[in-house]
C-alpha cells in the first residue's frame, strides 16, 4: 500500500455463497462439477479476506465463468489493514496534500513490511503449486486487486499461471514488467495514485517494444472515466459512474478470460493499443531496487499533484540547494572529529560560498571539456552572446518578429548561443546547418526533452511532441491520410470556402469591415475536421467579430460560442508556450502555482470530446468500427485511430496535435496572403487575370487546374518566403556532435542544447536570395532567379522543413490555399486595410532599416509558435457584383 486511495472504498452488499478451505484459509467459489479445464486466482487487496468483497467478487466469477475461483489467504490470516479502516473513497480530481499521503501510510508501514512481497509469494506461489499438483487444471488465470494486481505482476513470469488480469496495481519495478510472459489485461482508474499515466506509459512501453519479437505477449488496457484506485474492488456504487465502471470491468475481465487464447492467435489483436505508447513520451524511470520501501517517501511525492514550481523545487532546485552545503558539512565535522577544531567564521564561509566555488569551479571545467572535446572533433565553439538571462530574457519577443535574433547576428553572426536560465541555446540562419539537422545528420538530432517538456502542457503525448520509434510509428500511420488522391480532393473546401465568403460578403454588405484572420481560421478549422473526422464542427455558424470600436463588439453570444473559446484557447496558450522557450527548462519557477496551459487546455478538450464522443460511440455500436463503415466510404483518420484506443486522452491528445498543424499553418499562410493583397493591387490584378485565363468565370474548379497557375504558386511560395507560418523550429543533438562551418572548421554542438533554426530570417538574407530579398515579388520563383539562388541550394527555403520529417500536409495546404484564393478573387477586389479600426499596429518610430523588414508593414506581425497579425487582420473589400453594378450606374 502506498496512497491513502488504498485504505478506501464501499463494503459490497450479499452474502458470500462458497466456503473456506480449513487447510489453507483459501476462499473456493465452485464451478460445474468435474471441471478441470481451468480455474481462476483471485488476489485479494490490502485487506485480504477481511472484507467481503473478493468473496462475493468470486462467486460471480466462478458463475459466469463456468469453473473454479480460489481466493488465497495472502496474509495469512493477518491483513496488513482491517476493516475498520475502511474510509469514504476519494472522487476523481480531489486532491491530497503531501502531509495526509504521509499520514495515512506511516501507521501501516510496519504491517507492510512484515507482508513484503519476499514474504506473501512464496505463500502465494506453495498455494498454486499445491492446487495444480491436486487438481490438473488445463489453465489457470489469476487477477489481482491493488496489492493483489502487483502480486499478478510478479507471478506472470512464474511459469505457474497462463493470463493474469491486473486492476489498478501499485507502482511494478521495471524488472518486474520486462520479465511477464504471458498474455495481461489491464484495467486502470482514471486518477490513480499510484498506477498513474507515467507508470501505465512504463508498462506499456515494456510490453508494446517487444512487438516482432520472441518474447512479446499480448496484452490490452482499458480505462473508465470517472475512476480512482480501487475501483474495481471496492466500489461507491451510489455514484452512477462508478457503478457502471465497476460493472464494465467485471465483464472485461470475463471477455478476456474467455477470449485470451483467440487473443494469442489473432495478428490483428497485435496492434491493440499500441497507439497510446506510440504517442507517449512520459515514461517514468522507477527505481529497479527490491527494497522499494527505501523509496516510499519520493514515491509520495512524485504521486502528488503538486504545483509546477513546488514540483521544480523538489525535483531540481532543492536537491542541488541542499547536497552541497551538507556535504560540506559532514566534511568539517568529520574533520571535527579528527582534531581538526576550525572556528565558527570558517563554517560559515565554508557554508556560504561552496555554491559560488562550485559555480566557478564547474563553469571553468566545462568550458575546459568543450574545448578539449571539439579540439578533438577538430572543431571550434560556437560565440556566446554576452549578458545576463535576466538581460537577454528581456529583450525576447519585445519588438518586430525576431528582431532580437537579427540584431545579434548583426554583433555575432549568423550562429551564436544564447546561455539563458542554465539552457545552452543555439541559434542558426545558416541552410548548411538547417540541411544537417534535419537530412544529413538526421539522427544525430531530435525534438529535445526539454522543449517536449514546454509543449507537453498542450500537445500531451501527440505526433509532433514524439522522436525515434514512436514518430516512425505514427509517421507510417498518418501518411495514407494525406495521400495526392484525398488532398486533391476539392469537395472537401468547396462548401467551406462558400460558406465563409457567404459570411464575409454578408458583413461587409452591413458596412462593416472584418477580420479575415478570424474567418479564415475557422474556415481551416472546418476543413480540417471535414478531411480528418468526415464531418464539420462548422466554427461558421459562431459569427465573426466586430471592430473593438463597433457598439456590437464582442456580443456574449459570440465570446461564449465553443468555437471561440477554442480560438482564444489555443492562441493563448501558444503564447505561453513562446514564454516558456525564453526560459529554458525551469520555466515552472515562473509559473510557480499552476501551469498556466492547463486551464487553455480544458477549453480545448471542450470543444473537441463532443467530436470524439460521436465516433467513440459509432464504434462501439457494433463492437468494431470496421463493421460501421458503409462500403466505399473511407475511413476517416479519427475512426482510424478509435479502432486502436479509446483511451481519451491518447486520441484528444493526437487529435489536437492534428488539428493544430491542420488549421493554423494554412490560416497564417492566408492571412498573410490577404495582407499582401492589400498592399499590392498590381499583383492582385495579375493574380485575377490568371484565374480568368485558366479558368472562366463559371466552370467548377478541379486540381487540375491550379496546377495550371503558374503565378498563383509564385505567389503562395513568395508569401511562404517572408512570411512562413513557422518563424523559428528546432532540434536538439542526442550526443556531442558538429555542424559545418564554411569559413573553416565545424562548429562544436555539446550534447543538451537546444537548436533553433530562424526560417524568418533565413528566408530574407540578401546572401541567399540576393539584394531584392526583402522584396515581394513571385517573379523570382518564375524567372533566372530561381536558377540562380533556389536550385543549387533549396535549404534556403523550408516553409514545410525537409528530410524525413517533411511536412505531409505540404499539398494539403497549397490545395487549400490555392483553392480559397481563387474563390476569394473570383467574388471580391479592392483589398484594403482598415487601419481605423485595427488595434494594433506598428509603432511610428519603427522605421525601414537595412536588412529587415521591420517598419515596412503595416500591421503589427508576431509569433505564437505560427506567424500572426496580432489582434487580427481587418479588411475592407467589395463585392465583384457591387463593382460590376456600380459600373452599370
Amino acid at each position: 500500500m502506498s496512497c491513502p486511495d488504498c485504505t478506501k472504498g464501499v463494503i459490497l452488499k450479499g452474502e458470500p455463497n462458497g466456503r473456506i478451505d480449513p487447510s489453507t484459509g483459501a476462499y473456493i467459489a465452485s464451478g460445474p462439477e468435474g471441471n478441470t479445464s481451468r480455474a481462476i486466482i483471485l488476489l485479494t487487496d490490502i485487506y485480504g479476506l477481511g472484507l467481503r468483497n473478493p468473496e462475493l467478487l468470486a462467486d460471480n466469477f466462478a458463475k459466469r465463468l463456468g469453473c473454479d475461483v480460489y481466493v488465497p489467504d495472502i496474509f495469512a490470516g493477518k491483513p496488513p489493514v482491517v476493516p475498520g479502516d475502511l474510509k469514504g473513497p476519494r472522487r476523481v480530481g480531489e486532491r491530497v496534500s503531501m502531509l495526509n499521503m504521509l499520514w495515512s501510510a506511516l501507521p501501516h508501514l510496519p504491517a507492510i513490511f512484515r507482508n513484503r512481497s519476499s514474504v506473501v509469494d512464496p505463500r502465494v506461489k506453495k498455494f498454486i503449486e499445491n492446487l495444480q499438483s491436486g487438481k490438473k487444471y488445463t489453465k489457470l488465470g489469476a487477477i489481482g486487486y491493488c496489492f493483489g494486481g502487483s502480486m499478478c505482476i510478479r507471478f506472470a513470469s512464474s511459469g505457474l499461471l497462463d493470463t493474469i488480469v491486473v486492476c489498478h496495481p501499485g507502482n511494478p519495478s521495471q524488472k518486474e514488467l520486462d520479465a511477464i510472459s504471458i498474455p495481461s489485461c489491464w484495467m486502470c482508474a482514471e486518477d490513480d495514485l499510484t498506477f498513474g499515466r507515467e507508470n501505465r506509459a512504463r508498462a506499456e512501453k515494456s510490453l508494446v517494444s517487444r512487438r516482432g519479437k520472441d518474447n512479446f505477449t499480448e496484452y490490452q488496457f482499458r480505462d473508465y472515466k470517472g475512476t480512482v484506485h480501487g475501483f474495481a474492488s471496492r466500489p461507491n456504487l451510489d455514484i452512477p459512474e462508478v457503478k457502471e465502471a465497476f460493472e464494465q470491468a467485471f465483464e472485461h475481465a470475463v471477455e478476456w478470460f474467455n477470449n485470451y487464447q483467440q487473443l494469442i492467435q489473432s495478428n490483428q489483436l497485435q496492434l491493440n493499443v499500441s497507439l497510446f505508447y506510440k504517442t507517449s513520451w512520459l515514461v517514468a524511470k522507477a527505481p529497479k531496487s527490491p527494497q522499494r520501501l527505501i523509496f516510499l517517501s519520493w514515491k509520495l511525492i512524485i504521486m502528488l499533484t503538486v504545483p509546477p514550481g513546488i514540483e521544480a523545487l523538489i525535483r531540481d532546485i532543492l536537491p542541488k540547494v541542499f547536497k552541497l552545503p551538507a556535504l560540506s558539512f559532514l566534511l568539517l565535522k568529520l574533520a571535527q572529529k579528527c582534531g581538526v577544531n576550525l572556528p565558527d567564521w570558517a563554517w560559515m564561509v565554508t557554508l556560504i560560498s561552496v555554491h559560488p566555488i562550485a559555480w566557478l569551479g564547474t563553469t571553468f571545467y566545462n568550458q575546459h571539456r568543450q574545448r578539449r572535446e571539439a579540439a578533438a572533433k577538430g572543431a571550434i565553439l560556437v560565440p556566446r552572446v554576452k549578458g545576463s538571462s535576466f538581460q537577454l530574457k528581456k529583450k525576447m519577443g519585445a519588438g518586430y518578429v525576431c528582431e532580437e535574433f537579427f540584431e545579434w547576428g548583426k554583433e555575432y553572426g549568423q550562429t551564436y548561443v544564447l546561455p539563458m536560465f542554465g539552457t545552452e541555446t543555439l541559434m542558426t540562419m545558416e541552410p548548411e546547418h538547417i540541411k544537417a539537422m534535419l537530412a544529413t545528420q538526421f539522427d544525430d538530432f531530435y525534438k529535445g526533452e526539454v522543449i517536449v517538456d514546454h509543449f507537453n502542457s498542450l500537445l500531451g503525448s501527440g505526433v509532433f511532441n514524439s522522436d525515434g520509434d514512436m514518430w516512425k510509428f505514427h509517421r507510417g500511420m498518418t501518411r495514407p491520410f494525406f495521400s495526392k488522391i484525398r488532398t486533391s480532393d476539392y469537395d472537401v473546401f468547396e462548401r467551406h470556402a462558400e460558406e465563409t465568403l457567404s459570411v464575409l460578403g454578408e458583413r461587409l454588405a452591413s458596412g462593416h469591415p472584418v477580420d479575415f484572420q478570424d474567418a479564415i481560421t475557422r474556415f481551416t478549422l472546418d476543413s480540417a475536421t471535414s478531411f480528418l473526422f468526415g464531418k464539420s464542427v462548422d466554427t461558421i455558424s459562431g459569427g465573426l467579430p466586430y471592430p473593438p470600436t463597433s457598439p456590437l463588439s464582442s456580443p456574449l453570444s459570440f465570446l461564449n460560442h465553443p468555437s471561440t473559446k477554442f480560438a482564444t484557447a489555443l492562441t493563448q496558450s501558444l503564447e505561453i508556450i513562446i514564454q516558456r522557450s525564453t526560459i529554458g527548462k525551469h520555466w515552472r519557477l515562473f509559473e510557480f502555482w499552476r501551469d498556466k496551459v492547463q486551464r487553455h487546455r480544458r477549453d480545448l478538450e471542450e470543444f473537441i470530446n463532443p467530436i470524439l464522443d460521436e465516433v467513440v460511440e459509432g464504434s462501439r455500436k457494433d463492437g468494431n468500427i470496421d463493421d460501421n463503415l458503409k462500403e466505399g466510404v473511407e475511413e476517416t483518420f479519427l475512426e482510424h485511430l478509435v479502432k486502436f484506443t479509446e483511451d481519451r486522452k491518447v486520441v484528444t491528445d493526437e487529435v489536437l496535435n492534428i488539428l493544430l498543424a491542420a488549421r493554423d499553418t494554412t490560416a497564417s499562410l492566408l492571412t498573410s496572403c490577404v495582407y499582401i493583397l492589400t498592399q499590392r493591387p498590381d499583383i492582385c490584378a495579375r493574380l485575377k487575370s490568371e484565374i480568368s485565363e485558366k479558368l472562366g468565370s463559371s466552370r467548377r474548379l478541379t486540381y487540375e487546374d491550379t496546377k495550371k497557375m503558374k503565378y498563383l504558386r509564385a505567389f503562395l511560395n513568395e508569401t511562404l518566403r517572408l512570411y512562413p507560418p513557422l518563424p523559428v523550429d528546432f532540434r536538439s543533438p542526442r550526443h556531442d556532435t558538429t555542424l559545418p562551418n564554411k569559413n573553416g572548421k565545424p562548429w562544436y554542438i555539446p550534447k543538451g542544447t537546444t537548436c533553433f533554426y530562424v526560417l524568418f530570417l533565413m528566408h530574407r538574407r540578401e546572401d541567399l536570395w540576393g539584394p531584392d530579398a526583402l522584396e515581394f515579388d513571385p517573379d523570382r520563383f518564375l524567372d533566372e532567379r530561381l536558377h540562380k539562388y533556389l536550385v543549387p541550394n533549396p535549404f534556403i527555403f523550408l516553409p514545410f522543413n525537409a528530410g524525413p520529417r517533411i511536412c505531409l500536409g505540404q499539398q494539403f495546404a497549397y490545395n487549400e490555399a490555392s483553392y480559397f484564393l481563387i474563390k476569394l478573387l473570383q467574388k471580391f477586389e479592392d483589398f484594403t486595410l482598415a487601419l481605423d479600426v485595427q488595434p494594433s499596429q506598428p509603432p511610428a518610430e519603427w522605421k525601414p532599416e537595412p536588412g529587415t523588414t521591420k517598419g515596412r508593414d503595416k500591421v503589427m506581425m508576431f509569433s505564437k509558435v505560427t506567424l500572426a497579425v496580432k489582434d487580427g487582420l481587418w479588411i475592407r473589400m467589395k463585392s465583384v457584383n457591387e463593382t460590376f453594378q456600380d459600373g452599370q450606374e
